[in-house]
């Protein structure tokens, strides 16, 4: 019997990125705050449940420190596909 090497694909800052503009009224630029463009405390949290979902560990608090896409990004770099950077403004 043959066994299978388990690949987990890591989320993308692109995967992450795309992921909050669905949820906005406009598009910010990186250092923005996002509640300011339409993200709310329930989609925030739905995001994040996803993100865990797919093996990130993502804590509320932190990223609700401060809700920008750079932010967010940077919290969660270490966790993301290595080799793409991808920041905003």
């Amino acid at each position: 019997m043959q066994h299978e090497t388990e690949t987990r694909n890591l989320p993308t800052a692109t995967t992450i990125r795309s992921d909050i503009l669905k949820h906005l009224d406009d598009i910010p630029e990186g250092g923005d705050n996002l509640l300011d463009y339409g993200l709310n405390s329930i989609t925030f949290m739905t995001l994040i449940t996803r993100w865990e979902a797919l093996g990130l560990k993502a804590n509320f608090n932190t990223l609700a420190r401060n809700p920008t896409l750079n932010a967010i990004l940077a919290a969660l770099a270490d966790q993301l596909e290595p080799g793409e950077v991808l920041q905003n403004g």
